[in-house]
């Protein structure tokens, strides 16, 4: 990231750094809704455990919370905020809006650049394609 670029943000990163917890996720289970499915396999379930998430839970939310903790269990230290974020954005579970929520930092400031009128604030989990102007 060029200098220039670094001194219109604030200091603060896009995506949260580590693991989310258990009371995030289980937050999370209550909102992917039948999103669950098709976020299971982009966090590496094979078909007969999401299979085994259905059949051993009723609720959607029940069976999301189940294979997000079965994930956690799995992943360890892997199963980070980031490997959330793109699974959440992968066009298939297209669930950007639970990325943001769940795994990014509040709001970016762009600081004024002098000359210029004030510039608004970008979320956070824009930051990449933010740095690619």
């Amino acid at each position: 990231m060029s200098t220039s670029k670094r001194k219109r943000l604030a200091g603060i990163s896009a995506q949260k750094d580590g693991e989310p917890s258990e009371y995030e996720l289980e937050e999370l289970s209550e909102m992917l809704d039948d999103s669950w499915e098709k976020l299971a396999r982009r966090l590496g379930f094979h078909e007969g455990e999401i299979i085994g998430f259905h059949k051993d839970n009723e609720e959607y939310s029940k069976k999301a919370l189940k294979m997000l903790f079965r994930w956690k269990q799995k992943q360890g230290r892997e199963a980070t905020y980031s490997v959330l974020y793109d699974a959440l954005c992968h066009k298939l579970v297209g669930r950007r809006d639970l990325a943001e929520e769940f795994c990014c930092n509040q709001r970016l400031q762009v600081l004024n650049q002098p000359g210029k009128r004030n510039t608004p604030l970008i979320h956070p989990c824009y930051y990449q394609a933010f740095m690619l102007l």
